[in-house]
């Protein structure tokens, strides 16, 4: 049975909070998070944040704004631990090239005890974080989202009919993203001159297919995984 957009839409909202509440309590109730914590807190809440703005016909963006807004600056912080491992996996993997004669000693020491600073930083960073007050109460704007969520003019529309526009519009949004990168001038290696938007119109995507999928099947549920992979490649080529 075809149901209207805004329950279709509240299904996918749910399952992306509860994402966000085990992101964040991954990194809360351990000790020292694991390696690849960090990627987890950032990647959901730039999912959450993605959802709300990739259906507006839905819910209302000028009242989701607040939101979205705070978990693009949560997904930034935990990013930036994240960026920080990476770069200690990659010396640590240059590292093991080198001869042991090269690092032993005072240089070896010296180095293993920059690691392990950054990675007590890191995780004092990413714990600091979530602890906040700022943090709680991002987490409980959200959590209101899905109890009385702002809806737009169109969640009494049918899903398939809205949630279908959305999809393609994101799909448009992601190809001049794509194509805008293919036209880019060639840059200094690193640069990676944009791909954030790529990202961004994938995870966009990811989020208005997926909340499709359910009434649209199969396709939208592909479609869903493959801006949603693609968001995440974008993101390691320029981590």
């Amino acid at each position: 049975m075809t149901t209207d957009a805004a329950p279709a839409v509240l299904v996918a909202l749910r399952a992306r909070v509860q994402s966000l509440h085990e992101a964040l309590d991954a990194v809360e109730t351990a000790d020292a998070p694991a390696p690849g914590t960090a990627a987890g807190l950032r990647d959901a809440a730039d999912r959450l944040a993605a959802l709300l703005s990739s259906v507006p016909t839905v819910l209302d963006t000028e009242r989701t704004e607040p939101a979205r807004a705070s978990l693009a600056t949560l997904a930034d912080v935990a990013g930036t631990v994240r960026d920080a491992e990476v770069l200690e996996e990659l010396l640590t993997d240059l590292l093991s090239e080198v001869p042991k004669a090269l690092v032993s000693g005072p240089l070896g020491d010296r180095v293993r005890r920059h690691l392990r600073e950054r990675r007590a930083e890191g995780a004092d960073t990413l714990a600091k974080a979530v602890r906040d007050e700022q943090c709680g109460a991002v987490v409980g704007g959200v959590d209101r989202l899905v109890i009385t969520p702002p809806l737009a003019e169109g969640a009494g529309a049918k899903a398939p009919t809205v949630l279908a526009a959305c999809a393609r519009a994101d799909d448009e949004r992601l190809t001049d993203a794509v194509d805008a990168v293919r036209g880019a001038p060639t840059v200094e290696p690193g640069t990676e001159p944009g791909w954030p938007a790529v990202r961004d119109a994938a995870l966009a995507l990811a989020g208005s297919a997926g909340a499709a999928a359910p009434e649209h099947g199969k396709k939208a549920a592909k479609l869903a995984s493959r801006a949603d992979d693609l968001a995440g490649r974008k993101r390691r080529s320029w981590m």
